[in-house]
Formats: C-alpha cells, sequence, structure tokens
C-alpha cells in the first residue's frame, strides 16, 4: 500500500514473512516485522501502520505500530475463530474499523464489522451481517 504523498510503501513478502517498508523508487526496503503479519495500511498522516498478527493459533488481532516499528499497540482482544480481516483507519486516525468472520467447518457463518479506539482503548461497537 502507497502512503498518500507517493514516497512510501508498506507491504508484505512471501520470502520473507513479515511487515516491509521502502521507497517508492523501490530503494530502501526495510523490514519492520517478521512472522506471520499481514495486511498492513497506513493512517492518512503517514505516522503509523496498521496490520494483521496471527501466531501460534488460529486467533488473530489487529495491531498499530509507528512507521519506524516503534510504539507496538495492540488494538483488538476479541476472540474469533474466524480470524480478523484487513481493518482500515479512519480519515482522522481516531477510530479504526474492521471486520471478522466466525467460521465453522470452513464455512463462513456471519461477519462482523467492528470499530475501536485507534489507541488501543476499548470502545467496541459491531454489527452482524450475513
Amino acid at each position: 500500500m502507497v502512503f498518500q504523498n507517493g514516497t512510501k510503501i508498506v507491504f508484505t513478502r512471501y520470502d520473507s514473512p513479515g511487515i516491509w517498508i521502502m521507497n517508492a523508487d523501490g530503494t530502501e526496503d526495510t523490514q519492520l516485522t517478521n512472522g506471520r503479519d499481514f495486511s498492513p495500511t497506513w493512517f492518512s498522516n503517514g505516522s503509523k501502520i496498521l496490520f494483521t498478527r496471527s501466531r501460534y493459533s488460529e486467533v488473530s488481532h489487529q495491531y498499530t505500530m509507528n512507521s519506524d516499528s516503534t510504539n507496538l499497540t495492540l488494538i483488538t482482544r476479541i476472540p474469533s475463530n474466524g480470524g480478523y480481516l484487513q481493518g482500515e483507519p479512519s480519515p482522522d486516525g481516531r477510530f479504526i474499523a474492521f471486520r471478522n468472520g466466525n467460521q465453522y467447518g470452513g464455512n463462513l457463518l456471519s461477519t462482523m464489522l467492528w470499530r475501536v479506539n485507534a489507541d488501543g482503548f476499548r470502545d467496541y461497537s459491531w454489527h452482524v451481517t450475513r
């Protein structure tokens, strides 16, 4: 995903798992995280990155970090057996919207839409869709 001013790209690589960042011209690629981290996206001001982390289980969580990989913050603590899909920060950076699926036997049963505070403090709201 390209930052809106067009100077930086945040991405994942299959040959070296984790979140990476590089200049838009392809130079200076830097690994920010390693492991099962995916679906990175920028906050609108470019200072933070939102991503999904899955460790040691089927449960995934949304995290934020500064664009230099400091200040890692767990955003979601919502149990799920369906995992979290890519979230999206609000334009003003105050909230994060994301959805997660509820699965049973490999079949998607429902999807929940969530809104949480971007600072990691809880203010959950949700809506179930089919």
